[in-house]
């Protein structure tokens, strides 16, 4: 590779609002944040997946690469893909499905040619001509169904999970004009994409080279909450609201307890009263009780 792998991030960094990614022009898109971890995924000559890394530069466990085993893509590539696992929706979509998939929005190398210092454009070009490739070469539906519509191996008659291995596991992401943002909010963050529903949108700029500045910024809607103080660690506090308690980040922030705040966040986890990304963005002296 032109570049070093741990040394690139093609993921979003930075915010944007809604209404500034419809006012962003023609040099931008907007493609779904869909709810997964982070994944660098790379295939092997005969386009076996052979690696499966995290952000950190860690591989993932047995457990989640075992569940991709014997999938195939486009060969000698690196992509960039959120991964369905370890988070709630993300485990749901797949449990539902039945299998878990990788959804592919950006890369490094496919099919062998090198594209990480290419524009954004042509990084998703060439990751849509390898799978419209793949697409055209078969169905990756390897089962055939009864009239009670079972899936049987078309070799052995055996009854199997009709399960796919080729590129139904391993999608490219849609994209839509910025302009459309109002469209691409409903159609993929309100309502379900195959995938399962969108946590938000990525703003991106379509000349902007790999981990470039500003090329992804993260859309999503944001919410707050005025909490109180109980505790100030390191980086973190942790605060109360409505009868709850939880942690929630503090970088930067000079707190004391007792202190009201006001938290953003980007909308609750489902089995807890825990705010998924948040932080501490100012504080509301108007809000705290006044000592007699």
């Amino acid at each position: 590779m032109s570049r070093a792998l741990d040394a690139l991030y093609a993921g979003a960094v930075g915010r944007a609002t809604l209404a500034l990614a419809a006012a962003a022009g023609r040099g931008f898109a907007l493609v779904p944040k869909l709810d997964g971890c982070y994944c660098v995924a790379t295939t092997d000559s005969r386009g076996r997946l052979v690696h499966l890394v995290s952000r950190n530069g860690r591989a993932f466990p047995s457990s989640v690469a075992g569940e991709l085993a014997g999938v195939t893509w486009a060969p000698d590539s690196i992509v960039i893909a959120e991964l369905e696992v370890w988070t709630e929706a993300a485990n749901r979509t797949a449990a539902c499905r039945g299998w878990r998939a990788l959804h592919l929005f950006d890369a490094l190398r496919v099919a062998g040619r090198d594209v990480s210092s290419e524009p954004y454009h042509a990084r998703r070009d060439a990751l849509l001509r390898a799978e419209s490739e793949l697409v055209n070469e078969d169905l990756d539906r390897p089962w055939t169904a009864d009239e009670h519509g079972l899936s049987h191996d078309p070799s052995s008659g055996r009854f199997v999970r009709p399960v796919p291995m080729r590129w139904r596991r391993m999608r490219v992401v849609p994209q839509l004009p910025a302009a459309q943002a109002e469209l691409a909010w409903a159609e993929w963050v309100e309502q379900d994409l195959a995938g399962g529903p969108a946590e938000g949108l990525v703003l991106v700029a379509l000349e902007s080279r790999l981990g470039g500045r500003g090329a992804k910024r993260k859309v999503k809607a944001t919410r707050s909450i005025d909490a109180v103080v109980v505790s100030v660690g390191q980086g973190a506090a942790r605060v109360t609201w409505a009868g709850h308690t939880f942690v929630v980040s503090a970088v930067g922030a000079q707190l004391e307890l007792g202190q009201v705040v006001e938290i953003q966040h980007d909308g609750w986890l489902e089995r807890s009263v825990q705010p998924r990304c948040a932080r501490i963005v100012r504080a509301r002296p108007d809000l705290e009780r006044r000592s007699a």
